[in-house]
């Protein structure tokens, strides 16, 4: 499997579980890295590899915010305590992959100018 690049960028979004609707199971969390197939996130709570979460991203290149369906693939605490995981994109809209897919794109040209 080939790893895609990804960019620090600390985005808000909200997590919650797949299948769990009570609004007390929302978590309101930032991004450490984006890349077009999956994200690193600050969590609070402790997640398992496996767990597939809903999350909705919000990125300066949209206002509404992107639904993403992933599964945590790696947890671990940083130096600190800091809980992070590590998602892969399962599911995301075509219209939202292809923003996403710019907007880092975009990225890539400012670091190269």
């Amino acid at each position: 499997m080939v790893r895609r690049p990804r960019h620090a960028i600390a985005a808000p979004v909200h997590v919650r579980a797949a299948g769990e609707a009570r609004l007390d199971s929302l978590e309101l969390t930032e991004t450490v890295d984006i890349g077009e197939g999956g994200l690193c996130i600050v969590t609070a709570r402790a997640r398992r590899v496996g767990e597939t979460l809903r999350l909705r991203l919000m990125l300066p290149c949209r206002t509404a915010g992107m639904s993403l369906l992933a599964v945590v693939v790696w947890t671990g605490a940083q130096p600190g305590g800091e809980l992070r995981c590590g998602l892969r994109l399962l599911a995301i809209d075509l219209r939202d992959a292809l923003l996403l897919r710019r907007y880092l794109a975009s990225l890539d040209a400012r670091v190269a100018a």
